[in-house]
């Protein structure tokens, strides 16, 4: 029994880190720093984004970082790299690095779809 309570509390350690990361306002400002919202590559080194009170893409300074970008809104994704993490620094429910990061993936993006509605206020996915 202690052992299923041990894999609880570890897919929620899981859950609670990636989702704050991926959707919670206080990591907004990281969120938008690393993947700004609506930008757009224009030509090789330059980027536009969407102006809404000039209605146009107007060129900035922002640059996305792509792996990080994308990475810091997805909570499944990093349900994974945080499952790796959590089965090395505290335990693994597996005894394997990789099936306890699908596994963190997995419970976290279980766990994310269940509370969205409530969180959100209406269907996300």
């Amino acid at each position: 029994m202690e052992y299923l309570i041990d894999i609880l509390i570890w897919c929620l350690i899981v859950f609670s880190i990636s989702n704050t990361l991926a959707v919670s306002v206080l990591f907004q400002p990281v969120r938008d720093l690393l993947h700004p919202v609506g930008i757009r590559q224009y030509a090789k080194n330059e980027w536009k984004v969407w102006d809404s009170k000039k209605e146009d893409w107007v060129l900035t300074d922002k640059r996305p970082i792509p792996i990080l970008g994308k990475l810091i809104t997805c909570p499944m994704c990093l349900g994974f790299w945080f499952g790796l993490v959590m089965s090395v620094v505290w335990f693994s429910p597996s005894h394997n690095i990789i099936t306890d990061g699908f596994f963190g993936s997995i419970s976290s993006w279980l766990l994310y779809l269940s509370i969205q509605e409530k969180q959100f206020g209406q269907h996300q996915g």
